[in-house]
């Protein structure tokens, strides 16, 4: 799918915007490329399957003892 701006045809895209205490980035990322990293990130980990994968207990403690 493309957006017609001004007469010429554009890729969709999408905008991600980071704002670290210092600054701010604004990142502009075509859709197409997003949607292929979700559908690929999906087939790796499927929805519903995420727990199965992630050991949270393991994660807290890494994350409090970095505190």
């Amino acid at each position: 799918m493309r957006t017609v701006v001004h007469g010429r045809a554009r890729p969709r895209c999408c905008y991600i915007v980071l704002k670290p205490p210092d600054g701010m980035a604004l990142l502009e990322v075509p859709a197409q490329d997003i949607e292929r990293f979700l559908q690929e990130t999906e087939t790796l980990v499927p929805r519903g399957s995420e727990s199965e994968r992630i050991d949270s207990d393991v994660l807290l403690r890494h994350l409090l003892a970095e505190g």
